[in-house]
């Protein structure tokens, strides 16, 4: 207890698997200390790319290819993703894309105009992603916070045996 009163980090990892082991969701903010988006970063659409282009190179028949990724904060310039996913596309290969909705936190007391801006600027940004997968033929997919991964594995069953997806 007494390293609690001294260690912060140690005290909020304590509370954190707390929240966790009790099935309590802790509110978090998405925003950094400098005002953008916290897990905005580039390197994450290189990578991303890298890891479409080897799967591309390892695929046999026509593939499935489900891609879930957190595009805020990114997306004015998805090109290596979407010329890896056109790539993709060329080669008869089926392509989604998932996206999470960010849905803002409560703003304070005295910045509603702030969350106003940062919710139209999430929009604009949502759109400006679906256009450029939509530019290439892929379809991009918004999840709400009430998506679970079972609901995304069976609605990827669904188009499986359909064995059609369209644009």
């Amino acid at each position: 207890v007494e390293r609690f009163r001294h260690d912060d980090a140690a005290m909020s990892r304590a509370i954190l698997a707390f929240a966790a082991a009790h099935g309590f969701r802790v509110p978090y903010s998405v925003l950094g200390p400098d005002g953008r988006y916290a897990f905005a970063d580039p390197r994450k659409l290189d990578r991303l790319a890298g890891a479409i282009a080897g799967a591309l190179a390892r695929a046999r028949d026509q593939e499935l290819y489900a891609v879930i990724v957190d595009l805020v904060g990114l997306g004015r310039d998805l090109g290596p993703v979407t010329n890896a996913l056109a790539q993709c596309r060329a080669r008869h290969h089926r392509v989604l894309v998932f996206a999470p909705i960010e849905s803002p936190s409560p703003a304070p007391a005295g910045a509603e105009s702030l969350s106003a801006l940062y919710t139209e600027a999430l929009t604009e940004e949502r759109e400006a992603c679906r256009a450029a997968f939509a530019h290439v033929g892929i379809p991009l997919l918004p999840l709400s916070e009430s998506d679970s991964v079972r609901t995304v594995l069976t609605w990827l069953g669904r188009l499986k045996s359909r064995r059609e997806i369209r644009a």
